[in-house]
């Protein structure tokens, strides 16, 4: 279970993932605070090895990559 609250904002959110192993949790919080324009287009982008998780075979080499892809519903 994660939660993230941003107190200037008035938002709060929780959210469960089933293989939070393989760092989604983070990549959900980085996507929510883009979203909310939380965080500088920069700052995220500088921040991409924690929310592109790169896939690597047993000999290290990259095979894919896991991305989180959502749209919040703002009120």
């Amino acid at each position: 279970m994660t939660a993230l609250g941003l107190k200037d904002k008035g938002i709060g959110m929780s959210f469960k993932v089933e293989d939070a192993a393989k760092g989604i949790s983070f990549a959900m919080v980085m996507e929510v605070l883009r979203q909310l324009d939380v965080i500088t287009p920069e700052e995220y982008k500088s921040l991409e090895k924690y929310y592109v998780i790169q896939e690597k075979n047993h000999k290290g080499e990259i095979v894919g990559h896991t991305e989180v892809q959502f749209e919040l519903i703002k009120d």
